[in-house]
């Protein structure tokens, strides 16, 4: 359990020439992390601020504790996010597979220029994916396959626990079956 206080101090009265003591205007908080250490730190004006601070403080040392993430996920870099997926994946799949998802969710990164997790919104997502079946011509088969491999790569995030949620839950897949190419695909294939 923490505690909230406003440091106090001595200063010397130039009038007397004897201490007086004085009150710091900021609040502070002290705590015990994770580790079992003391920390003190400022954490506002008001004594409102300072308990808003030291609950917060004490979440992140439970969280912490409990085995939860304890990093802000907006912060997370997609880059480290990346290449751990990758490197778990990697004992998991065929080189070919792996290969394919490497390649697929540096492009989904790369072209909608997510850097943090803070970047990632579904609503870019779905438009560089709509934008590859006007622009290239993909068939919803190869959409599909970017789409899944984000959706892989940020489950395992929450399955690791090192994200709370995925950002491209609420995107469905496309439906295969619709595409013309795939019907085209099966009439000639029963033509020959």
């Amino acid at each position: 359990m923490g505690r909230v206080f406003q440091a106090t101090y001595t200063q010397l009265d130039p009038k007397t020439g004897t201490r007086v003591p004085g009150c710091t205007k900021s609040w502070y908080i002290e705590y015990t992390d994770s580790t079992g250490r003391r920390i003190r730190r400022k954490a506002g004006l008001t004594k409102e601020q300072a308990k808003n601070a030291l609950v917060q403080a004490e979440s992140e040392v439970l969280n912490l504790r409990n085995g939860l993430p304890s990093a802000c996920p907006a912060e997370i870099p997609c880059s480290t996010l990346r290449e751990r997926y990758l490197k778990s994946l990697q004992t998991r799949v065929t080189p070919e597979h792996h290969k394919r998802v490497a390649l697929y969710t540096d492009e989904v990164l790369t072209n909608c220029h997510i850097h943090t997790m803070r970047d990632m919104r579904s609503e870019d997502v779905e438009v560089y994916l709509d934008s590859l079946s006007r622009e290239k011509g993909l068939g919803n088969k190869a959409i599909n396959e970017r789409l899944f491999a984000m959706k892989a790569m940020l489950n395992w995030g929450v399955t690791t626990r090192i994200l709370p949620y995925s950002p491209l839950a609420s995107i469905g897949k496309r439906d295969e079956k619709a595409d013309r190419r795939r019907a085209f695909q099966k009439r000639s294939a029963v033509w020959l």
